[in-house]
């Protein structure tokens, strides 16, 4: 990838995860339902050196500063990474003229990550399977990755008419 693809891929990682997080305090503070602390991430992915591959957040001791602030640099790295990928899939094209459709579609396809990694690494089973109420948050889920896909679109056309 170019620099400017690197360049587009930071700004739309950026953009996208935040429009994704503004979505989440939203959706907290009308429902109470919790954001996901992103410092689980940390201290998955801290245990994956060890051979630990899950966490149990109810059974751990709880998240320190470092580990909160390393997950959210780690949310908003994955942003990045998934920007960059979409870029890829999609050609520098798109971030000057973008369409929705295949920004919604990559944000759902997206969603495959929690339902098949994350969930599961913190004792959530596959697609939320082992959570209280296992189709409520896997439409969350789904909602969420959503926002990111159209954060990825308002970005871009935020980068576009910034270029214009």
């Amino acid at each position: 990838m170019t620099s400017g693809g690197v360049t587009y891929s930071v700004l739309l990682g950026l953009g996208a995860s935040l429009i994704m997080d503004i979505w989440a305090v939203l959706r907290q503070q009308a429902t109470g339902a919790p954001m996901l602390d992103y410092g689980w991430l940390a201290r998955w992915i801290d245990g994956l050196k060890a051979g630990r591959l899950s966490v149990s957040p109810e059974q751990e001791a709880p998240l320190s500063v470092l580990e909160r602030v390393l997950g959210w640099a780690l949310h908003y790295a994955i942003g990045m990474v998934y920007a960059g990928l979409f870029v890829l899939i999609m050609g520098r094209d798109w971030v000057t003229h973008p369409a929705i459709t295949p920004a919604l579609v990559f944000g759902a396809i997206t969603a495959l990550a929690p339902f098949l990694i994350l969930q599961p690494a913190l004792g959530r089973g596959l697609f939320a399977s082992r959570t209280r109420t296992p189709w409520s948050a896997r439409i969350q889920t789904l909602i969420t990755h959503l926002i990111f896909g159209a954060g990825l679109f308002a970005t871009a056309i935020g980068m576009a008419r910034l270029e214009a």
